[in-house]
Order: structure tokens, then C-alpha cells, then sequence
């Protein structure tokens, strides 16, 4: 971590810790949005050149656990991976939102971009005018299109935050750009391996908080901690954190690897299942309360969980890739990650 990046998380936890339980309240959204733009949080992946902070993907993940690990509302993800987009439109990257899909298909019609595919969707940011999508067309080739959201439907997720969805036969104001295969895929890898850097920090939360709670609280004459299958609950869930720390450490290192990243966020999403239900075993009825912070964590997991590559999508896609990489190299590809030809992401 360079002296950018070490100034950048310290900002981002001094931001969360002036405004307290208040940056878990999507009603102080706005007022977040703008402390986190004037330092320039959302502006971290963005070239030095264009006047962001020029930060690496690893660098960029540890102001993903500290957002995790304090629940915080905005879609930072999201916010961070659409800048450099949002510069490769001319837009200002304030007002930019990204979509996790990729099944959108493009084509022309009288000269116009048309679009079909499910429905795009994407949190959203206080003040967001266009969101960005990848698509491809008949023939396979990468796009990058802006949408704008001035017609798009509104919705809550699971966590209480503001999405967009918009169906691709009525968007407006489209414009595709035309990217290699390489520049997709490297959004789908930023978004997931930035995700589960915000996965680690919830899931360590939700440890902490579980660890304090059957330490203070009695049954039977002694605290909960003391019974050995209170122990292993426990010991699961600090299982799964270590090994999601591990996988995500690798991918960090590596990022242009596969195998790597599809790994670490199918294995965030593993330990997140374990980790939020165990939390809610381990608390019971108070856990379920709005008044506790419980579920703040294990509502964003679930959100994030399926976001940017789900479990079974990303553990797919890697069984897809063993197939692939031919006979007699599956030991290969589990230990070096040789791949051979690769489906896109």
C-alpha cells in the first residue's frame, strides 16, 4: 500500500467514523455522497491524468472493507468501477452507475442502437443520470453501453438501498462503445474482487459481534461462548473468513488471473451464506430486529453475494474452464491455473 492508497482508506474510515450508525441510513446518503466525492473516494480507480488517484485494484480493496465492515450505504463497487467508464463516455463520474449484467445483446435498427436481454439493473448513487452495461452483439463483439435512467423503474434491494431497472427494449439515449474482450472482462473482475473485499469486512464484522454476544450473554449459569457447540459455530464462521482472506489475498496479487478471482468471489459468497446464517443462529430473535445491527451485515451479504458473479455462476464457470483446459491437465489447472481456451465471463 503506497502513501495514496494508506491516506485514502484512512479517509474512508474517518468519513464512516464521523458520521457513526448514520452511514448505514440510506436517508444520509446524499449527505455520504458528498463527503465521500470532495475527498475523492469514488475517484480511486481513475488515472492520475484524469484526475483520479490511479489505484490498483488491491490498493482500491481495502476502502471496499472498510465500507464493508462498517455497512455502509452507497454502492461504492459500483461507484468506483464506473469512472474510468464514465471518462471513456465524457461523463461526469459523480453521476454514473454500472450494472454486474452481461447478457445484453446489441444490434441496429435504422442507424439506432437497439437492445434486448434482460433487464438492466443497478444501485444507484444520489444524483445518476446513466448507468453502464457490457453487452455484445450477434457476432460476439465487446461493447460498453450508457443508458440513461431518466425512464427507469425504481426499487429497493434487500438492504433497503435505491436500484434501477430498466428494460433494454425502452432505454434512452444509448450509446455503445466498442472495447475488446479483455476490457469487458476486467470490469466483471474489478466489480467481483472489489465486492468481496466488502464481503471479508461484513463477515469479520459480523465474527466480532457474534464473539462479544455469546461472551456476555448466559444460559444455563455460564456464558454462551463456553459451550463446544457454540465453539464450533464460531470456529466455522472464522473458517470461512480466513479462507475467503486467503482466496481474495491471492486473486489481489494476481488479478489478471481467472481462475483467481472467480474463486475468490464464489468463495465469498460461500462464507457469506455461512457466516450470516451462523450470526443469526448465534443471536436468535434480537438478531431479527430493526433496532440491531446484525442485520444491517447480513443484509448487504446477501446482496452482495449474488451481485457480480454468484456462487453457482462463478463455481460454473470454473468447471467450465477444468473442462476446457484439456485431458490430462486437470491437476494442472487446479494447481498453476493452466487454462487453455477460456469461456468469456
Amino acid at each position: 500500500m503506497n502513501d495514496v492508497s494508506r491516506m485514502l482508506a484512512q479517509t474512508a474510515s474517518r468519513i464512516l467514523a464521523q458520521f457513526g450508525k448514520r452511514c448505514r441510513e440510506q436517508l444520509q446518503s446524499a449527505e455520504l455522497f458528498a463527503e465521500v466525492h470532495k475527498s475523492g473516494l469514488n475517484l480511486a480507480l481513475l488515472p492520475e491524468d484524469a484526475g483520479g488517484a490511479g489505484l490498483t485494484i488491491e490498493e482500491a480493496a481495502e476502502i471496499l472493507r472498510i465500507w464493508g465492515r462498517h455497512a455502509a450505504t452507497l454502492p461504492m463497487v459500483e461507484m468506483l468501477v464506473a469512472a474510468p467508464v464514465a471518462v471513456m463516455f465524457g461523463h461526469n463520474p459523480a453521476t454514473s452507475s454500472i450494472t454486474a449484467r452481461s447478457d445484453i445483446i446489441l444490434s441496429k435498427h435504422k442507424g439506432q442502437a437497439c437492445l434486448s436481454g434482460r433487464p438492466i439493473e443497478a444501485p444507484l448513487s444520489p444524483g445518476c443520470r446513466q448507468v453502464y452495461a457490457r453487452a455484445t452483439d450477434l457476432s460476439g463483439n465487446c461493447f460498453i453501453l450508457s443508458v440513461s435512467t431518466a425512464n427507469a423503474q425504481t426499487f429497493a434491494d434487500l438492504a433497503g438501498e435505491p436500484w434501477v431497472r430498466l428494460a433494454p427494449e425502452d432505454a434512452l439515449d444509448v450509446r455503445a462503445l466498442s472495447v475488446g474482450r479483455a476490457q469487458s472482462e476486467k470490469i466483471a473482475r474489478s466489480g467481483a474482487l472489489l465486492t468481496a473485499a466488502a464481503m471479508t469486512g461484513a463477515m469479520g464484522e459480523i465474527l466480532e459481534l457474534a464473539i462479544d454476544h455469546v461472551n456476555t450473554r448466559s444460559q444455563f449459569g455460564r456464558p454462551l461462548g463456553r459451550f463446544q457447540a457454540i465453539q464450533h459455530l464460531l470456529s466455522d464462521v472464522a473458517s470461512e473468513l480466513a479462507v475467503t482472506e486467503a482466496v481474495l489475498g491471492q486473486a489481489l496479487q494476481n488479478v489478471h488471473d481467472r481462475l483467481g478471482w472467480l474463486s475468490a468471489k464464489a468463495q465469498a459468497g460461500r462464507g457469506a451464506t455461512i457466516a450470516a446464517s451462523t450470526g443469526h443462529q448465534l443471536f436468535g430473535a434480537i438478531g431479527f430486529t430493526a433496532e440491531h445491527l446484525l442485520h444491517c451485515y447480513t443484509k448487504r451479504l446477501w446482496v452482495w453475494r449474488d451481485h457480480w458473479g454468484r456462487q453457482d455462476d462463478c463455481e460454473r464457470t470454473i468447471g467450465e474452464m477444468a473442462m476446457r483446459s484439456g485431458e490430462g491437465r486437470l491437476w494442472s489447472f487446479l494447481v498453476d491455473g493452466s487454462q487453455g481456451d477460456v469461456p468469456h465471463v
